[in-house]
């Protein structure tokens, strides 16, 4: 008797945040030329997308709540709460990439748990959270191996046997889903995308020994300037940026290859130094945090008043370890440790998969990524709030539970020496 309440408040609060998420975002934030996915989007069309991707984020949170509600845990009406780091981190651009893959994987997730809670594995079903899957999928071809863990552990009863077996067919749909993006998408693996990553890497590597080793022809001056480049000129209107536009079209990838395999050191340097940056423990805020607190007026002017009220909030917490990508690496481990220590059940395998997923996620980009700012860290931050949700409705054997705690007070430590340390 008591399911049915509780369902109705999870869901008004996710329609409430829903309401805010729409009001705090939407005002001022879209232009005529927004473009998504190789499509340009007029003010309507990419108000389309910005609403969808709202509605699977706030759906999925329901789904997970609804999910606990009916597993027997009232910690489910709680969920909408999950919903507000996001707004506060201000992570709702209305086609932003890494919004969409959070927004739509969350989804898919949370719809496989809700369905696994209830007993429920229809083909439309999972066909449902595979379409979710993939849509994300295609706004990140690279994150796709963090979505192995969740293809395995929610494929359903239909899943074939034995389990090499169902290994097999998990692998096959991230190679799938990649054949699929580059038949809507030529551009996935070529042009400005892969590009822009030789050009970082060998660039950056360039720096790092005194030695040109970008393939192309380039004068005197050209090589100097690339042997002072600093880490955060490749990109954009960076002095560096016509370096990706002036090498040549063939054998990008064999230079890439080579270069790696004869400085091996320089290109581990190079990457630990930009996983450092995108993680950051020590320095100033993000960027989105700052920025978002010295335009108040100007959110105010543009009648984006929701924002303007977020907006100081936002920067207050701009110096703590949650705008700091090694707490939520923190957290990932955490929630996926904890999983593994909890006696098993649906809702502890929903979130060991995310808190794995969120982990494959954080590797791939400090292995191929090229921006280090912190909204690369969406997926990460979603998968762990709501995987460490789940946790509230696992039990823990008598003999893990030391483990719990003792893991729990290492989080808690880490994340005030975090604090205490930021300046």
């Amino acid at each position: 008797m008591l399911a049915l309440p509780a369902r109705r408040v999870a869901l008004a609060g996710c329609a409430l945040g829903f309401a805010l998420s729409f009001a705090a975002f939407y005002p001022g934030r879209l232009a005529p030329d927004e473009s998504w996915f190789g499509l340009t989007l007029y003010r309507s069309g990419a108000l389309a997308v910005f609403a969808a991707h709202l509605a699977l984020f706030w759906t999925g949170l329901f789904l997970v709540g609804k999910a606990m509600i009916e597993g027997g845990s009232a910690w489910g009406v709680l969920t909408p709460l999950l919903g507000l780091p996001p707004m506060l981190f201000d992570f709702f651009g209305p086609v932003n990439s890494e919004s969409a893959l959070a927004c739509s994987w969350l989804f898919a997730c949370a719809f496989a748990f809700e369905r696994a809670v209830a007993g429920r594995h229809a083909l439309a079903g999972g066909l449902a959270s595979l379409i979710a899957l993939g849509y994300g999928a295609l706004m990140r071809i690279a994150a796709l191996p963090a979505a192995l863990p969740v293809l395995y552990l929610f494929t359903g009863e239909a899943a074939p046997q034995p389990r090499y077996a169902r290994w097999i067919v998990t692998a096959l749909v991230p190679l799938l889903l990649i054949a699929a993006a580059i038949g809507l998408d030529r551009d996935a693996f070529g042009g400005a995308r892969h590009r822009a990553l030789i050009a970082f890497d060998l660039g950056s590597m360039s720096a790092l020994i005194g030695e040109n080793l970008l393939p192309g022809r380039w004068t005197r001056a050209d090589e100097t300037q690339i042997l002072q480049c600093g880490v955060n000129q490749w990109r954009g209107d960076g002095r560096c940026a016509f370096v990706s536009g002036a090498m040549p079209e063939d054998n990008l990838w064999g230079a890439w290859l080579g270069g790696i395999a004869a400085h091996p050191g320089a290109y581990a340097r190079h990457r630990l130094d930009y996983a450092n940056r995108l993680l950051r423990w020590l320095g100033e805020a993000p960027e989105i945090v700052t920025d978002t607190a010295a335009n108040v007026s100007t959110l105010r002017a543009d009648g984006n008043f929701a924002a303007a009220a977020i907006a100081p909030m936002a920067h207050a917490l701009g110096a703590t370890p949650l705008f700091r990508g090694y707490a939520w690496l923190l957290a990932a481990l955490a929630v996926t440790w904890l999983g593994l220590l909890a006696a098993d059940s649906t809702a502890r395998r929903f979130a060991v998969a995310l808190g794995a997923s969120a982990l494959i996620y954080i590797a791939v980009q400090i292995s191929c990524g090229v921006d280090d700012s912190f909204q690369r860290l969406f997926w990460p931050v979603a998968a762990s709030l709501a995987g460490g949700f789940a946790l509230l409705a696992c039990r823990w054997p008598a003999h893990s539970r030391l483990g719990a705690l003792v893991l729990i007070g290492c989080v808690c430590v880490a994340a005030f020496a975090a604090s205490a340390l930021i300046v």
